[in-house]
């Protein structure tokens, strides 16, 4: 009997195990354009930049190729040239703001919308959700992100 509960309890464990593994973890803010595709865990800031800490692997040389199955014919590139490089990009973003709001008959509405010029802060709000196929937490949660100040 102990022998089938310990088995019992080994294939929950394992079911348990392989549940988490399918299950992925994704995070979202507002500033993923600011970023350039600079992962949060790999970002640090000065004054005015946003830069990697640790280099990337990035191609700097494309050749287009064309793809064609016989019914369908389609153009894509191939990295031909790759290099490791740390990028930096300005803190400074353009957003468009309502400037004027309009209240008509309980609708409210923006009459004027202007360009405003904005600094990546150095604390962002993240939202972290999990899914898998049969399951997501959505909206999930959400914490304030720090960047450190690069070195």
């Amino acid at each position: 009997m102990k022998k089938q509960i310990l088995r019992f309890l080994g294939a929950v464990a394992v079911i348990a195990s392989s549940a988490s593994v399918m299950a992925a973890t994704y995070t979202s803010h507002a500033y993923e354009s600011v970023l350039n595709g600079i992962e949060l865990d790999n970002a640090c800031l000065t004054a005015d930049r946003v830069q990697t800490i640790k280099a990337l692997t990035v191609c700097e040389e494309k050749k287009e190729i064309t793809l064609n199955d016989g019914i369908n014919t389609a153009t894509d590139f191939v990295c031909v040239k790759w290099s490791s490089q740390n990028l930096s990009y300005s803190r400074k973003y353009t957003t468009k703001e309502c400037t004027k709001m309009v209240i008509n008959e309980g609708d409210v509405s923006c009459k004027k919308y202007e360009n405003k010029t904005r600094l990546l802060p150095q604390t962002i709000q993240v939202r972290t959700w999990t899914e898998n196929k049969d399951y997501n937490n959505y909206p999930g949660s959400v914490s304030d992100f720090t960047f450190p100040n690069c070195k």
